[in-house]
């Protein structure tokens, strides 16, 4: 009985292991963002922010460049995706 409370514990910490390379990832994913984006994008984006959770929320200012708009928002839907599939 005891080596099934051992293959347990490193279920789990295997799940946190992923977990935290997850997070690496998705926070390496918002830096490259951070200097791809020139700063006026930047005020727009919250990089503590869920990209796709962003996404969903996301509505345009009144007054914009929609060339520029939706350079910006491709860019920032390729990092959510890249976010969200790990590599």
């Amino acid at each position: 009985m005891g080596g099934r409370q051992g293959r347990g514990v490193l279920r789990r910490r295997r799940g946190a292991t992923a977990v935290a390379d997850r997070e690496r990832f998705a926070a390496h994913v918002h830096a490259e963002l951070a200097e791809e984006l020139p700063d006026v994008d930047l005020d727009l984006l919250d990089l503590d922010e869920d990209l796709a959770g962003f996404l969903e929320r996301y509505e345009s200012p009144a007054c914009t460049d929609t060339e520029a708009e939706e350079e910006f928002l491709d860019t920032v839907r390729q990092a959510a995706e890249r976010s969200e599939r790990g590599y």
